[in-house]
Parts: structure tokens; sequence; C-alpha cells
């Protein structure tokens, strides 16, 4: 039988899949990458399964300064009508937002590194985030702030700001980075000194609250992305 497949939409260099990847070949799903910078889109998504957004450097607030936004928002409103399993990360989570209606505006204040989120009552029973602590520290790293369509459902809220968020039972979006990594982390820490310096946040503080953690972390990020790859192949069996 041939493979089911899963589009991985990455902006960034460094900001792949990282600890999301394991759990989704395990899961038997075969990973496809379009490059936004270095490779060619595809037409549609008539080959894939499902689809997972990643985050970038890029803000939506300005989407016409962002040479491929067109094609991407396109992809994702084909997913939407299609019901394809979507799963956006922080930035991927904001467009994902937008393309079903939303909006999204610069945060009252940025969010870079550990903060504490809660769960909203529909998350108890959702999908994806059913086994999630009620309460539980994820990594962050934004500036921008999502407003959802009225028919997304709210599944955890931080810092007064949406974190994540359901569309149909069929598309998620997430605004914090449960696929980081340590590996991860120190790749963004090395590129980004002047950034966090001008945030007053210290490197070696995010590092420390990391390495404390890292293992709790990985533990949800391989339960929450192992139920999407079971949805896939639910749908799809």
């Amino acid at each position: 039988m041939e493979s089911r497949k899963i589009l991985v939409i990455q902006h960034d260099a460094d900001d792949g899949l990282k600890q999301f990847a394991k759990p989704l070949l395990l899961a038997g799903l075969h990973l496809e990458t379009w490059n936004v910078e270095r490779s060619i889109a595809p037409q549609n998504l008539d080959p894939y399964h499902g689809l997972i957004i990643l985050g970038s450097l890029a803000s939506l607030r300005s989407p016409t300064a962002i040479p491929w936004i067109g094609k991407e928002r396109e992809l994702l409103q084909e997913a939407l009508a299609s019901q394809l399993p979507t799963l956006g990360i922080c930035f991927g989570a904001q467009h994902l937002a937008l393309a079903a209606g939303g909006s999204v505006r610069l945060a009252d204040l940025p969010e870079l590194g550990w903060q504490e989120i809660s769960l909203e009552a529909p998350a108890l029973k959702d999908s994806l985030l059913k086994n999630f602590p009620t309460v539980s520290p994820v990594f962050q790293w934004h500036y921008d702030c999502i407003a959802l369509p009225s028919h997304a459902v709210l599944l955890a809220t931080g810092n007064g700001m949406v974190q994540a968020f359901s569309i149909e039972d069929h598309a998620w979006g997430l605004q914090f980075h449960l696929e980081l990594d340590p590996g991860g982390l120190a790749s963004w820490l090395g590129s980004s000194v002047d950034e966090l310096q001008s945030q007053g946040v210290s490197s070696d503080a995010l590092m420390a609250e990391t390495r404390f953690h890292c293992e709790s972390y990985a533990a949800l990020a391989e339960d929450l992305i192992a139920n999407f790859a079971l949805l896939i192949n639910a749908r799809t069996s």
C-alpha cells in the first residue's frame, strides 16, 4: 500500500519538525517538505493525507511583504475546505486562524521562553490535547497573537492570549512550540543573541529551564503528534 503522506511547510532553515518527526515516522507516515525559500510549492494537496505548517520569523501583520504567503494561504484554505487533518505551529497557527476567517495582531507583550498555559473545558475531550495537563509550561517565541473566527473552538489560553484552538475536529493551531527539543533551542539561541538581549531574556536561563522541562515536554509532544498521526491513519484506512 502506498504510504500516507504529510506535507510539512517549513519557513526557516532551523525550524523543522524536531521531536515531532519520530512519532510520525513510527506511525508509518511519509514526510514531504515544502521549504518555502528553497523548493517548489506543491500545486495542491491532492497527494497528501495531512498538513503541518511550522513557525516563521515572518509576521502576518504585513503579509504582502511575504513572497510565498499567497500560495500557503491557498493550501490552507484547500485543507480547510476538504477537512484535511491540519496542524499549525506558532506562525502556522496564526496563518490557520487567518485562513479560517480570524485575525492576527501585535501582542501587548511578546512571549519568549517558558510560559504557563491552561486548558479550556473542550480540550478535555479534544482528539489531540485530551491527555495534556490542565496547566502546563510550554515554550513560546512570538510577538503576535490570534483572534479566532467564530466557528473555532478555544482549547487553551495563557497570558490573556489564544494558545490552542481547533476547527471542526480536523484542524488545530498551537501558538507554542511543542515540537522544540534542546538541540533546536540551542540553534535558535545561537542566531538570536541580540534579539533576546533587547527583550531582557537570558539565553542561559532559557537553556536551564529547557533542561528541567525537556523529558516531560518530549512526552507531551510525542502524545499529541501520535494522536494526530492516529487521526490521519484512521481517516484514510
